[in-house]
């Protein structure tokens, strides 16, 4: 637990306590199945201080650990929502490498329609819902 201060005032001061928690570290091949569906805003604000190079990194480590049993999809927004990347099991090296594609195409353009994107988002992981799998819609986004 941490505080802003040093001591924490008992007269009355306003305080901020940020609490971390950690829990149990278990590797990635030991996770539920995963049914994700990646929401990626690329509007026009996406270009200011490489904030989309900074999420096709973090696709780059994804990619990587993403397991033969995961469904993955990919849905873009601006001003209007696409599906760039339909739902797929990523059981093949060649699924893994359009997917990377496809991300690394995104380029920054237009406004921001944030609800078509998670609309889509959300469809797209209903195509495979399943009780047994980790079932979500992942939104980056800078607004």
């Amino acid at each position: 637990m941490y505080s802003g201060h040093h001591q924490i005032s008992i007269g009355g001061q306003e305080e901020v306590i940020q609490i971390g928690i950690q829990g149990r570290k278990i590797d990635f091949e030991e996770l539920q199945p995963m049914n994700l569906a990646f929401v990626i805003d690329h509007s026009g604000s996406m270009a200011d201080a490489d904030k989309l190079n900074w999420v096709k990194d973090a696709f780059n480590i994804f990619i990587e650990q993403v397991r033969s049993v995961d469904y993955v999809s990919l849905v873009i927004f601006d001003n209007q929502a696409e599906v760039v990347y339909p739902a797929a099991k990523m059981d093949s090296n060649e699924k893994r490498l359009r997917f990377k594609q496809t991300v690394h195409s995104i380029r920054p353009a237009g406004s921001t329609n944030i609800l078509d994107g998670l609309q889509l988002g959300c469809l797209e992981v209903l195509k495979n819902l399943n009780r047994e799998y980790t079932n979500r819609v992942l939104f980056l986004s800078d607004g």
